[in-house]
């Protein structure tokens, strides 16, 4: 705070770290850090309103998890000064080969473990359904919620436990490379089933092996994301001519003599070193740094089609999209659910008076349309009906035109199941429909998509037509080199825009030329800027 003040002239300025949790007493550390977990969440829930700003979001996120090391190193440093362990941080001599103290001795630890119940086996079964990024995002939102609630029911911690399990286990088993259940199904990938054993050869494990994104393909095969997503890549499969030019451009590197990439990339290294450095940094030293960089741009962005790194990147991509659009059918069923009990409440009766008995357990397990459905046929009944109908359409309760469908295809994942060609456009627009009752979060369905691709480094726009949306065009972003905005490097290749774009039933938007055409032409303009310029001045003169 005191810097603060100093740096703002400010007697009343505070630290942003003035707004951070406080503990009280009797809490852990672990309690803090749950509450700074939770307001990292904030910064990227669902609904953010008409305005945000996903830069500003991370950059708050960063800032977070700076000041938990922090914490976590002060304390630390605390607990060696306090504990007499201070030598710790000083230079020591080499331990003797006699060992100080014998592990062994030690008893065994009494580890209390509480007894597992049907439903934890069920739901760690179930875990293995859905990708490991969604199940670290299930249990961070389960961890805020026990911060938001204070006091959580034993229940929440209990899921927690078992979904801790399974992030631990998963990939337990897995030691990487070619031994992947059905990755024969993935010479499909390519033009020949040949350029397959040349990308990804049989036997033991080689040095460009590596660069296959086993695990995500892997991802693939498990969860039968193949399947819809093969009319996309058939439209775009690797082919001869790019396997040849990565190669090729691999070649070499053999001790003696850097492969052409390498040597590319050490010069765009050392010039932007030396840029850096504010060294005398030419006109001639910046076209090498372009010249560098367009050659290590071009094999970077080859390279991960043909290695089937745009393959998983898309896979990834898809279930985002279908992850946060399940977030809106949740949001559905909580509005539906509380505006069920608030009308029950206006009525002066009790969920046991308006459902029977079927409809009231459905009601408690949280099955709020399948409660619906069981309303017993009473003025009270019909009224609360009637009502919902108006706040949330004539047919949200139809299970194939209506709200309760829609629901239905996202939460089953129905469009993984579909015969025809996979189309996000049209699941957005089902979404919207969804959210049709409250106009922020129709709204912010398109939105928060659109955010979602920018963290792919994706930019996404659709045109309007009515309520719907439709032409969708999907870009690639770019990255600046030296300061300079004329000097830029797309983020993703043309084949991996090519096929986003195809899963949003839209086109690729028009490609940027690259950085050394946009140099030229740059040139070649102010030349005939100067030109033209000076034929002005001479015609000044002789007037």
């Amino acid at each position: 705070n005191e810097a603060a003040q100093q740096i703002n002239s400010d007697c009343e300025a505070l630290s942003r770290a003035a707004g951070l949790p406080r503990l009280r007493d009797g809490e852990t550390i672990n309690v803090l850090f749950d509450r700074i977990a939770a307001a990292t969440a904030t910064e990227f829930r669902v609904q953010r309103g008409y305005d945000s700003d996903p830069e500003k979001a991370r950059a708050q996120s960063k800032y977070l998890d700076n000041t938990r090391c922090d914490i976590v190193a002060q304390a630390f440093e605390r607990y060696l000064e306090t504990g007499g362990f201070r030598w710790l941080l000083k230079d020591v001599d080499a331990p003797s080969e006699e060992p100080r103290f014998d592990l062994d001795a030690l008893a065994p630890p009494d580890v209390e473990t509480p007894p597992v119940e049907d439903w934890q086996v069920v739901l760690y079964f179930l875990a293995h359904l859905a990708p490991v990024e969604e199940i670290g995002k299930l249990r961070h939102q389960l961890r805020k919620l026990a911060v938001l609630e204070r006091q959580p029911s034993q229940q929440v911690a209990t899921v927690g436990r078992v979904l801790d399990l399974y992030i631990d286990m998963h990939d337990a088993k897995f030691d990487g490379g070619r031994k992947v259940e059905g990755a024969r199904a993935l010479k499909g990938l390519f033009e020949t089933p040949g350029l397959f054993a040349r990308v990804c050869p049989e036997g033991t494990e080689d040095e460009a092996d590596r660069y296959v994104p086993w695990r995500g393909l892997r991802e693939i095969l498990r969860f039968g994301g193949l399947s819809p997503l093969m009319p996309v890549f058939e439209r775009h499969p690797v082919r001869a001519a790019d396997v040849d030019a990565v190669e090729k451009e691999e070649a070499g590197g053999d001790g003696e003599s850097d492969s052409p990439i390498a040597a590319a990339q050490k010069k765009r290294e050392a010039l932007h070193e030396k840029w850096t450095k504010k060294k005398k940094f030419s006109g001639r030293d910046r076209e090498a740094y372009c010249k560098a960089l367009d050659e290590v741009s071009r094999h970077r962005l080859l390279a991960a089609h043909v290695r089937l790194r745009n393959h998983a990147r898309l896979h990834r991509l898809l279930m985002q999209v279908l992850g946060r659009m399940i977030d809106y059918a949740g949001l559905w069923e909580r509005d539906l659910y509380f505006a069920t009990l608030a009308l029950i409440a206006r009525k002066q009766t009790t969920p046991c008076e308006a459902f029977d008995e079927v409809g009231a357990e459905r009601l408690r397990d949280g099955r709020i349309v399948e409660a619906l459905r069981r309303l017993k046929n009473r003025t009270e009944g019909s009224d609360i009906l009637r009502t919902l109908k108006r706040l949330f359409g004539e047919r949200f309760l139809s299970g194939k035109d209506g709200s309760a469908g829609i629901r239905n295809g996202l939460a089953h994942f129905n469009m993984l199941r579909s015969v025809d060609a996979v189309n996000l456009t049209g699941a957005v627009n089902d979404t919207r429909r969804l959210m049709a009752y409250d106009r922020k979060l129709k709204n912010a369905v398109s939105k928060s998509i659109v955010e979602l691709m920018v963290r792919e480094n994706l930019h996404l726009a659709w045109k309007m037509t009515g309520h719907r949306l439709g032409g969708a065009t999907v870009g690639t972003r770019s990255a600046t080199h030296l300061g300079d905005k004329r000097i830029t490097e797309d983020l993703h290749g043309e084949q991996f825009v090519a096929m986003a774009a195809t899963l949003f039933g839209g086109e690729p938007a028009e490609r940027r030329a690259d950085a050394a055409a946009a140099r030229r032409d740059g040139r070649e303009r102010r030349r005939a800027g100067r030109a033209e310029a000076g034929t002005r001045r001479k015609n000044r003169r002789k007037r």
